[in-house]
């Protein structure tokens, strides 16, 4: 199941942060019984034609595209050798993709927050999340 927010870096580092906040609140909070039983309708129609079902897996004017892994019981996982002691992805391949996902599996309350920046845009992102944060 895929949902999406699309927001700009522009109006994140602009407009105030709780308006961009409230914007992905929305979107998660519209991933209701209607939605799923909506999506389920339409995979029932266009069954066998993946191109309908899946969409365009084309991302266009993405600045940053974040996929939330909080959600998923990853450190919990056991193929009878053990709880992984690492989850992550295993390629991202476009730039500005991320994953926000659990700190590892001391469970710690923390996140770590992977991002796929061009080198040339690294110090850029450096500079407006070390101003933001310093705030």
């Amino acid at each position: 199941m895929r949902i999406s927010c699309h927001l700009r870096v522009g109006n994140l580092v602009s407009k105030p942060l709780e308006l961009e906040v409230s914007r992905i609140e929305e979107t998660i909070k519209s991933l209701d019984d209607e939605y799923i039983r909506s999506l389920v309708d339409l995979l029932e129609i266009v069954k066998g034609d993946k191109k309908k079902a899946w969409g365009s897996r084309t991302i266009k004017m993405i600045d940053l595209g974040f996929i939330r892994w909080l959600a998923l019981p990853l450190y919990e996982i056991d193929f009878r050798w053990g709880k992984p002691c690492f989850m992550g992805n295993a390629s991202m391949r476009i730039p500005g993709q991320d994953f926000v996902m659990h700190s590892g599996p001391q469970n710690s309350g923390g996140i770590s927050i992977a991002i796929a920046f061009e080198s040339a845009d690294m110090a850029r992102f450096k500079e407006i999340f070390v101003s933001a944060t310093a705030q």
